[in-house]
């Protein structure tokens, strides 16, 4: 074939190889380490209490926006109970002995936090300390044994307030306890918080955070009603109560359907003014609880205080 004719044949239509493109490979596998790295990070965080909890707020929150944050209109309509929170009637601090007795006096279902002395002795106190009752942060309860918390005093004198004694002067109906704790040693708090409450079980309705304490107190006392603040699933498992924070915006259409679909009874809080009233109202929850100094007695209905009648 002459040298003209070999020019005139088309060139080949075999693709010549494509050099791989420089860093390509190596991209892909920074990615796929960064997402095992990631998945590993939140496997390893899921296993704080803490972390996980903060981990389920974020996912509570974004489940908010996705969803109705307002009541369903196919929702029955129905009366709520009101109940006090934190045993708070003005005159005192929340959570303290004076304040306790009153609200206890007064209403007909009230609502305190607990905590445990380093011994395990439950007292009522919203936090890790007695700053708000002594005004000395290094009050720590759980470093401190139930003798030395007995001898810390108040601006007027008082002592702390073992959850025994409130149980024992408390004449409310419902008495609400919101357990403060980690998952340490809860077999012994669960066991600590049954002989603080006596006989009083029958009208107590126990949440808390640590669903492993929850799970051994329902152990010791399956009579007891629990309930887990935000999530459906452990409260429901528990088939107790479903409790929800307006100020946590937990409280969504998809949620409370949920919880009334198990026949799980709601517990909604809290109301400290009256807008925040109607709108906990508004979803009908069997409950809900209030700041009493804070919404005046004409706002509340008949039977919330013990005088008011049934």
């Amino acid at each position: 074939m002459s040298e003209g004719a070999q020019a005139e044949l088309p060139a080949s239509s075999t693709p010549e190889p494509v050099a791989p493109t420089p860093g390509r490979g190596k991209t892909l596998r920074r990615l796929g380490c960064s997402a095992l790295a990631g998945a590993l990070v939140l496997g390893l965080a899921w296993q704080h209490a803490l972390t996980r909890h903060r981990l389920l707020l974020a996912l509570t929150s974004l489940e908010r926006r996705w969803t109705s944050a307002g009541p369903s209109p196919t929702q029955p309509r129905q009366a709520s109970a009101h109940w006090a929170h934190a045993a708070w009637t003005g005159a005192q601090p929340p959570n303290s002995g004076p304040s306790a007795r009153a609200a206890c006096a007064s209403f007909r279902g009230v609502e305190v936090d607990v905590a445990f002395s380093k011994d395990l002795v439950p007292y009522v106190s919203h936090d890790n300390d007695f700053a708000r009752l002594s005004g000395a942060a290094k009050d720590r309860l759980s470093l401190h044994s139930a003798a030395e918390v007995d001898a810390i005093r108040g601006p007027e004198g008082e002592p702390a307030l073992r959850l025994a004694a409130l149980v024992k002067l408390a004449e409310c109906e419902v008495l609400v306890l919101d357990v403060k704790t980690d998952h340490r040693r809860v077999g012994a708090k669960a066991r600590a918080l049954l002989e603080a409450l006596g006989p009083r079980r029958a009208g107590a309705w126990v949440v808390s955070m640590s669903g492993p304490f929850l799970q051994a107190l329902g152990a010791e006392a399956p009579e007891l009603r629990l309930g887990c603040e935000g999530y459906l699933p452990l409260g429901n498992s528990l088939a107790g109560f479903h409790v929800s924070s307006l100020e946590r915006d937990q409280i969504t259409s998809t949620r409370d359907d949920s919880a009334r679909s198990r026949g799980l009874l709601r517990l909604y809080w809290t109301a400290k003014d009256l807008t925040q009233l109607e709108e906990l109202r508004a979803w009908s929850p069997d409950a809900l609880l209030f700041d009493a100094p804070r919404i005046p007695p004409e706002e509340l209905p008949p039977g919330t205080r013990l005088e008011d009648g049934s």
